[in-house]
């Protein structure tokens, strides 16, 4: 077992693939787990203050430094994602849209096809993650009364984050993304089996 202090930018980098197993619980972060996630890391981001510590990623190595397990972390990794997810979408600038898209959806550079999404929810969940957080495809509004709970919490916790975002500028949301890549910190956990 290996255990280190990481940074968002570490965790969500482009080499690294994370998978939620089949006997793991769906998601299930209430918009209050989302929010103050949210708020905990402003304030920390006001306040100035040089690092975050938000919690461990526990994980099991499939291959080594780029495939693993989420065996604890992943109502927080996932709401990392979705937050990324959302920064991107909210943010004007091309250039910093392409950085935070790259840490949830990398795309090849020579043919601009997306490549394979940084975190993979349970097999049940992952369509609905992948076209309505990181594809941001809305839900019709007729349609959300039927959904599931995991995905009804994806999409309410979408809307926590652009709720958020709402009043701030552009600079602010750019300062806060790079707030979170590089002064948020998780310890990362590895074992091997």
């Amino acid at each position: 077992m290996k255990a280190e202090e990481r940074t968002i930018s570490n965790i969500l980098t482009e080499q690294i693939c994370y998978q939620i197993p089949a006997y793991q619980r769906p998601y299930s972060w209430e918009k209050e787990n989302a929010q103050q996630l949210l708020e905990d890391i402003w304030e920390a981001f006001t306040e100035k203050n040089s690092e975050y510590f938000i919690g461990s990623l526990i994980t099991i190595e499939r291959e080594k430094d780029r495939r693993y397990d989420v065996v604890d972390g992943q109502q927080r990794l996932t709401t990392l994602n979705l937050i990324v997810a959302r920064l991107r979408d909210h943010i004007t600038s091309e250039a910093a849209k392409v950085e935070l898209g790259k840490r949830i959806l990398p795309r090849n550079v020579l043919n601009d096809e997306a490549e394979t999404p940084r975190l993979s929810l349970r097999k049940k969940d992952q369509k609905f993650f992948r076209e309505h957080v990181i594809d941001s495809q809305p839900v019709p509004e007729k349609d959300r009364a039927a959904l599931e709970a995991p995905h009804r919490h994806l999409i309410e916790n979408c809307e926590v984050v652009d709720s958020f975002c709402k009043g701030k500028s552009d600079k602010e949301l750019k300062l806060f993304a790079d707030y979170l890549l590089s002064k948020v910190y998780v310890v990362f956990v590895t074992t091997y089996s």
